[in-house]
């Protein structure tokens, strides 16, 4: 690869050698940049370099309505914070009460008032581009230009995006060897393709994005330099769920990346394998065209299972992913609510607009009493049978 690596310090090209060396394994195919690093160029570059777009008008309602919704989000939560006498409880007793919050199966380790400021924050941000009449501008840290076969990474950028600094001088190295495997994947994908440029970006970005995780996961594995680089990109690309326009598309990615080690890895494992190949022939079908509006502006966190089908078709044209049965959509259910609930709060919550039922609650109580996943805890409280220890000790406490 011909570059400028002068500008780089004598670690962090180590580390680009060891990425382009590291053969990473996924369903029997083999991933090794440096099949192709040959033909690119790698341009340090000190240029500043930002993504800009302007919202549609759709999409501003579609903003409005969204800053109205965490507006209420807002004032539910802070009424409950200031009804709890936080200073008069113990840790015990705070744990516990953390325990029943529907956010806490997203965000383990942040408490209460950490949520309503990081709801604030997305408010904030949505704010802005309403104000900006939509217009959304980004900085790049990096882009690979197929025409040119070169990938730039914008040194400028990444350095202020640098979360750790020594004698008043940026440590690029996290955002630094991100942005690389990033970039190297968008090259892998162009040349596995046929040298075919992606078709749906929106996709393209969510796909390299699980891939830069789950190759920084197994890198670290056998060089455990990398772990720190992992904490940084999983936390950055998380981050940019927050994000509104087709940036948003990057962070779910992160939904992509954490069904790794879950029930549904297979599937996300089979279409990061097969995507590489068929990156450049998606069509602009009317499923991209759901897709696409389910991921921008809006990050959707209701939607995230709903869209990660609609790619599985769209990967594998003409195969579908079968829909989940009324025992899983209990199951899941009770899992984001921490592992059990009552009655009342599964009725909310559960959708069962497709279940045909002439009683909806009542095909769930059947659900919950025919289920080996689940067991009560008491009339009108139910829980999984993979939290029972935890929940047992918690009982014995009285927290529940």
């Amino acid at each position: 690869m011909n570059t400028n690596q002068q500008k780089l310090d004598s670690k962090d090209q180590e580390l680009i050698e060891k990425v382009l060396n590291f053969s990473l394994s996924l369903n029997n195919e083999s991933i090794c940049f440096n099949n192709i690093v040959y033909k690119l160029e790698l341009d340090l570059t000190l240029l500043e370099k930002s993504l800009n777009e302007t919202l549609d008008s759709e999409q501003l309602e579609q903003i409005a309505k969204e800053i109205q919704e965490l507006d209420e989000e807002i004032k539910k939560w802070k009424d409950i914070y200031e009804s709890i006498d936080w200073y008069n409880i113990s840790n015990e007793e705070r744990n516990a009460k953390y325990a029943d919050f529907p956010w806490r199966k997203r965000y383990p380790h942040h408490d209460l008032g950490d949520y309503i400021g990081m709801l604030k924050i997305r408010k904030s941000k949505k704010e802005k581009i309403s104000k900006n009449n939509g217009n959304i501008e980004f900085p790049l840290l990096g882009s690979f230009f197929s025409d040119e076969r070169k990938i730039y990474l914008y040194l400028e950028n990444i350095k202020k995006s640098s979360c750790r600094w020594i004698n008043s001088k940026a440590i690029l190295t996290e955002p630094l060897i991100t942005t690389f495997i990033h970039e190297m994947f968008h090259a892998w994908n162009y040349f596995a393709c046929g040298k075919k440029d992606r078709t749906v970006k929106e996709i393209d970005e969510a796909m390299v994005e699980i891939a830069t995780l789950y190759f920084l996961k197994q890198i670290s594995q056998v060089h455990n330099e990398f772990e720190p680089i992992l904490k940084w990109a999983e936390r950055s690309v998380e981050n940019k769920q927050e994000l509104s326009g087709s940036i948003a598309s990057y962070g779910y990615g992160y939904y992509l990346y954490s069904l790794i080690g879950g029930q549904e890895e297979i599937h996300a494992l089979e279409i990061l394998a097969a995507y590489a190949c068929k990156s450049g022939d998606i069509q602009n079908s009317n499923l991209v065209k759901r897709v696409k509006a389910m991921l921008c502006p809006c990050y959707p966190f209701e939607k995230e299972r709903e869209a990660f089908d609609l790619i599985y078709q769209i990967i594998f044209s003409g195969v579908k992913i079968r829909k989940k049965s009324q025992e899983q959509q209990v199951i899941d259910a009770l899992q984001k609510m921490g592992g059990y609930a009552k009655l009342q709060d599964l009725y909310k919550v559960i959708d069962t607009s497709t279940w045909r039922a002439q009683d909806p609650k009542a095909s769930i109580r059947r659900t919950l009493q025919s289920s080996k996943e689940c067991y009560m805890i008491r009339p009108g409280l139910w829980a999984l049978e993979e939290y029972r220890n935890e929940i047992e000790k918690q009982i014995i406490q009285g927290n529940i």
